[in-house]
């Protein structure tokens, strides 16, 4: 895969967020959009593959990850909440569902998904799903039809070299991750989620 350009991801970003000049400042110099990706334990190397591309490119992009966190316990303990309130974030982006991906009835996700997403507010979103090792249970599909109004990405068709667990995507991978979704989102601009 072409390694992705900093013009694409500038117009991508730009495309997701107007951000208007305030008469206020003298200086003219504006306030940096601020992005914040969180999830799971697929996060970190995703995160860190993203963050060169969004910092150079000009924007303020932070990533927070939980090892083994899940859908549920991220709605449970009202964590977007917290991470907006600490981040402040223009835009959100949701990689969670790794960790739930092999559950047998996944519609008891659609609930939680619905609350997070419903917690994002007014905020532009993308949900980014988890980057399946394996043939999953459903949540995937579940995923990409209950996380709206959030732009949903979908992770599974990618082939990633992986950890030597099988499951994360390595350094490489999660390059190649980062890399297709940011082509991606160049084309599709995020909704902003009604607020709960």
């Amino acid at each position: 895969m072409k390694q992705i350009s900093l013009m694409v991801v500038c117009a991508a970003l730009a495309a997701m967020v107007v951000v208007a000049a305030s008469s206020a400042q003298a200086d003219d110099e504006k306030e940096r959009t601020r992005v914040i990706l969180v999830g799971d334990s697929m996060v970190w190397e995703l995160g860190r593959a993203m963050e060169p591309l969004m910092e150079e490119a000009g924007y303020d992009f932070k990533h927070r990850h939980k090892t083994s966190d899940s859908i549920r316990s991220y709605a449970a303990n009202n964590r977007m909440r917290d991470d907006l309130r600490k981040y402040k974030p223009d835009v959100v982006m949701i990689s969670l569902g790794a960790n739930e991906a092999l559950i047998p009835r996944p519609d008891s996700l659609i609930k939680p998904i619905k609350k997070i997403v419903g917690q994002v507010g007014d905020k532009p979103c993308y949900w980014i799903g988890p980057p399946m090792w394996t043939q999953d249970t459903g949540v995937v599909k579940l995923l990409e039809e209950h996380s709206g109004p959030c732009k949903f990405y979908n992770s599974s068709p990618l082939e990633l070299k992986r950890r030597k667990d099988g499951y994360h995507p390595n350094k490489e991978g999660s390059k190649v991750w980062a890399e297709a979704f940011l082509a991606w989102m160049k084309d599709n601009p995020p909704a902003a989620a009604a607020a709960e």
